[in-house]
């Protein structure tokens, strides 16, 4: 069974799939509660982010028009599915709220102080080859960068990574 997390960020709203088992474990409530965004104090006078956690934890920073993810270091270099969906439609034009765009498998991989969203090409495989041949696929179609976002801050092995423009 899977639990979906969404965002919706301008037209779109971004979902990761994610196993039910990880969402509900008492040590990621734990981690997240101790989070890098938790939430301020009370009588701290900036507005509370929203948040949504799963795989990766999504926050809305409206005092400074962002949003962040939290990726543990755990999830980096794990395939994932992303799925983009369109959270406001243009009806005349045959783009209607809820419909769905392609679903492609990611992983996060971290290079420096950035963390990259790169997509495999799952199209062409090599099943049942020989190991030459499984390198040849793997090298003979490239995989892609889909985006880079820069690392804002980090703490016990979780990174707080920008991604607005995404």
């Amino acid at each position: 069974m899977h639990l979906s997390l969404i965002c919706r960020s301008s037209a779109f709203a971004i979902t990761f799939a994610i196993p039910l088992a990880l969402a509900a474990s008492p040590e990621r409530a734990s981690a997240l509660r101790s989070s890098p965004l938790a939430a301020p104090a009370a009588a701290s006078r900036h507005v509370r982010p929203q948040r949504a956690d799963g795989f990766v934890g999504v926050r809305i920073d409206a005092d400074r028009n962002k949003i962040l993810l939290e990726i543990a270091a755990d999830r980096l270099n794990k395939d994932f599915l992303h799925q983009s969906i369109l959270a406001t439609g243009l009806g005349s034009l045959g783009l209607d709220r809820g419909q769905l765009g392609g679903s492609v498998v990611v992983r996060f991989e971290r290079h420096g102080k950035r963390v990259l969203m790169v997509r495999s090409n799952w199209s062409i495989r090599a099943e049942g080859a020989n190991a030459a041949e499984k390198r040849a696929a793997d090298e003979g179609f490239a995989t892609s960068v889909i985006a880079s976002f820069p690392i804002e801050s980090e703490s016990g092995g979780t990174m707080v990574v920008d991604a607005t423009s995404f």
